[in-house]
């Protein structure tokens, strides 16, 4: 009866023990549920390709299905706790009655989508997906994919803490961005670009973007899968560049996002961005340096904590960790023998010094003692051993932006004076290729013979080759940046690629934005020639260059002066009363004696040719040595009156009152004040070039009169045309003696030349009536005057295009004939 009743109780301990074991598993799969569901939305987008169609297909919906029936033993189309205990215990492989009502209540809470307490047939198909793919989870396939989708997840993440800290360095990188950059994110073309992508992503064209129409941008930015991006990661998104926080995309936003995207591809992807990315950091550092060192002079107890945040995470590291308060405690103890646990700062600075050697700015003792007492908030000089570890760190703190201001404003020097080495480079890079070729004809002929050879154009394709990084068989600005930092020797930060592309354009001779073979030739060509001319010869073969444009310049302003000279008196009475009066003042009249005087070497009384070389030279801005003796007899020539060879003081008086008129019309002032008489000037001698161009034409008339059509001879020659002659010679013939004096010829003249009135003297009338003056009696008579109508109808005719294929006729027959 015992071992029947031991029996028993054995028997209802071992089942006590399978059911606490059983509810241990319960707990147990629970638990392993609710990770497979932290992992859920993670692993989904990794899920085998087998197994997703599997536990989407219809025959698994089928046998779900039929499971779900045999459960629903009330036939009420949902299942209640007790009715779904037999799936917990068939998950557990244990008894029935093993599952508690609590782990019913918890396991349907895990499925029940609409809280009623009930599993729907809806529930129990993702119920049974779900523990499908937890079952897969827990396989090495599993595990993998849960690391992946974290490594994923953290990416994102990851992506979406730059885009915020990109955002917020955006602002200290503006002022810095490039002026073509700029110009490109404002234009036209970039914001018609914008607008296309915006309505190609705004699918429901409702004129915004919702976050789910910014998936393609999401993905594409942040490579992440796409099953990754959920509505809830492009919300974060959208909110980023949401300025009116209305939970969409307008274009507005969608254009500042785009240009955002465009500034930090260029600052992440060239070499111009990365290294202007590296400026504004440093101007930034510099900036967040200055402030902190008013913080800690402030107050270097209070502010502390403020200021800490802002040193770099592994300084605060260093100075956080047991080994440096250890370092602290012990260098005080070693200056306090007398264990008073107090000491001064000037005895504490060694140590401070001493702490700072394992740091790029370190300082010595002395330094140590000045930043010591910047921060000493008690103003007493003294430290104790409790605050010795806080007292240094304060003093790190402030060495460490100390040193980052200083070093900072150095940088900032070296950048703005390579800057300045750059743009003078460029500057003697294009003013060199504007001179070349008036250099070329001066250059050695060894130096030519070796730029023009086979050897050198070989030796420039090997250097063209070493550059050409991306073998694109042309040269890009950026790749062009060894050459520019070799030949400026500067700070790398001063050189931007803005730099390379200006460099580039001035040998960029077919204006594709980079160097091809043949402009690198040329370019390697200007640089060696540029390198001759900083040498001695190259000095003397610009001193000869320049004596040679200077005379050249000379010949050119002696043309000029020869022209004007005649017209100068035409304009005095147009100056400026004030300009006007000075000229003929006497204090003009004394400073010309006195220069005259002074020029007058031999006191002979006249001004030789030679006395007047250092007066031209002033007058043409060369040095002395560009004027010729030839030149000087010319301007002799030019203020000769008497005809004697030499200047007296009338005459140099009248040269230089020319000059001063002359060179004050050249002036801004003068092309103001004075734009009548610049009028004249350029009238008179429009006026002498239609003399010159009337006495030629006058006298090749004669070969062209027998090429001129029928008709045009017929009218001429006509009695019709010799009475409308005769009506305006009569109007013309103011005192009616039947002839043309040169004065009444003054209307015909200043017409033909279209010049003002004041332009026109009466010499010029003389000239041009000698022109048609066939008797030589100093008049035009009515024949004359006929003879001069039938010309101007002629020369009007020869600019037509009729009258250029009589003129080609004309000189073919006068051809014909010689040749004959």
């Amino acid at each position: 009866g015992s071992g029947s009743a031991q029996d028993k109780r054995a028997s209802v301990r071992m089942s006590q023990r399978g059911s606490t074991m059983s509810r241990g598993k319960v707990d147990t799969l629970l638990l392993s549920l609710q990770s497979a569901q932290d992992n859920m939305m993670l692993v989904l987008p990794f899920l085998p390709d087998e197994l997703r169609n599997a536990i989407e297909s219809k025959d698994f919906e089928k046998e779900c299905t039929r499971h779900f029936k045999q459960l629903d033993e009330s036939g009420r189309g949902m299942l209640d706790p007790k009715e779904i205990v037999p799936v917990i215990s068939h998950l557990v492989a244990g008894k029935i009655s093993a599952v508690g009502d609590d782990q019913c209540r918890r396991f349907i809470d895990m499925f029940d989508s609409d809280g009623d307490g009930m599993i729907h047939f809806e529930d129990f198909l993702y119920l049974v997906q779900f523990v499908v793919v937890a079952s897969w989870l827990e396989s090495e396939d599993g595990r993998s994919a849960v690391e992946l989708a974290r490594v994923e997840e953290s990416s994102f993440e990851h992506f979406m803490a730059m885009i915020e800290g990109d955002k917020e360095r955006l602002w200290s990188i503006l002022p810095f961005l490039p002026d073509w950059l700029v110009d490109h994110l404002t234009c036209a073309e970039f914001m018609e670009n914008c607008c296309k992508r915006f309505d190609a992503l705004d699918v429901d064209k409702s004129g915004s973007l919702e976050p789910m129409e910014l998936i393609p941008v999401v993905q594409s930015l942040s490579e992440a899968h796409p099953l990754l991006i959920d509505e809830e990661k492009c919300r974060r998104f959208t909110a980023l560049f949401d300025t009116l926080q209305n939970g969409v995309i307008v274009k507005d936003e969608f254009l500042e996002f785009v240009q955002f995207q465009t500034v930090m591809n260029f600052l992440s992807t060239t070499t111009e961005g990365r290294q202007l990315a590296q400026r504004a950091e440093n101007l930034e550092l510099g900036v967040r340096s200055r402030e902190c060192l008013d913080l800690l002079e402030a107050d270097a107890e209070g502010n502390f904590a403020q200021v800490i945040r802002q040193l770099p995470q592994a300084l605060v590291g260093e100075i956080s960790t047991a080994a440096f308060k250890d370092l602290c405690v012990k260098g005080f103890e070693a200056r306090d023998p007398a264990g008073a646990g107090v000491v001064t700062i000037g005895e504490l600075a060694g140590l401070l010094s001493e702490l700072s050697q394992q740091f790029a700015f370190a300082f010595d003792q002395d330094l140590g003692d000045t930043f010591a007492t910047i921060v000493d908030t008690t103003k007493e000089g003294k430290v104790r051993k409790e605050g010795v570890e806080h007292f240094a760190k304060r003093v790190i703190a402030y060495a460490y932006f100390s040193y980052a201001r200083n070093h900072q404003e150095m940088v900032e020097a070296e950048v703005l004076l390579g800057q300045q080495k750059i743009a003078q480079l460029l500057e003697a890079v294009r003013q060199g290729i504007d001179e070349i070729g008036d250099l070329i004809p001066f250059l050695p002929h060894d130096l030519l013979n070796r730029v023009l050879s086979e050897k050198f154009a070989s030796q420039c394709a090997a250097d063209f080759k070493a550059l050409d990084v991306d073998s694109s068989g042309t040269l890009e600005p950026a790749e062009l940046m060894p050459v520019l930092m070799d030949l400026v020797q500067t700070n790398q930060l001063s050189l931007t690629e803005e730099h390379a592309r200006h460099f580039v354009g001035l040998f960029d001779a077919e204006n594709t934005g980079v160097i091809s073979s043949g402009e690198f030739v040329s370019l390697s060509r200007f640089m060696v020639i540029m390198a001759f001319m900083e040498t001695e010869e190259g000095f003397q073969v610009r001193q000869n260059m320049a004596k040679q444009q200077g005379s050249d310049a000379i010949d050119e302003i002696l043309l000029v002066i020869e022209r004007d000279r005649k017209a100068i008196h035409k304009v005095v009475p147009l100056l400026p009363t004030d300009m006007y009066e000075w000229l003929t003042g006497d204090a003009f009249v004394l400073k010309c004696h006195d220069r005259f005087v002074e020029l007058d070497q031999d006191q002979s009384g006249v001004l030789k040719p030679q006395d007047l070389a250092a007066v031209v030279a002033e007058v043409c801005g060369t040095g002395p040595y560009a004027v010729t003796e030839e030149q000087c007899a010319r301007f002799t020539t030019i203020f000769d009156l008497y005809g004697d060879g030499v200047l007296r003081p009338d005459e140099f008086l009248d040269f230089v009152r020319f000059l001063a008129i002359w060179n004050y019309l050249q002036t801004p002032e003068g092309r103001l004040n004075a734009g009548e008489a610049l009028t004249v000037l350029a009238d008179a001698k429009r006026i002498e070039d239609l003399l010159e161009t009337l006495e030629a034409d006058r006298g090749r008339l004669r070969g062209i009169v027998p090429y001129l059509p029928d008709w045009l001879r017929d009218d001429l020659l006509s009695d019709h045309f010799t009475v409308e002659c005769l009506k305006q010679f009569k109007e013309l013939d103011k005192d009616g003696n039947g002839t043309l004096e040169p004065e009444e010829l003054f209307p015909i003249v200043l017409s033909m030349s279209q010049a003002h009135q004041q332009s026109l003297d009466i010499a010029q009338c003389r000239q041009f009536a000698s022109i048609f003056d066939d008797e030589k009696n100093g008049v035009i008579t009515t024949r004359e005057f006929v003879n001069f109508s039938r010309f101007l109808i002629i020369m009007g005719f020869l600019r037509s295009q009729e009258g250029e294929q009589v003129l080609h006729n004309a000189w073919s027959g006068a051809g014909d004939a010689v040749a004959a």
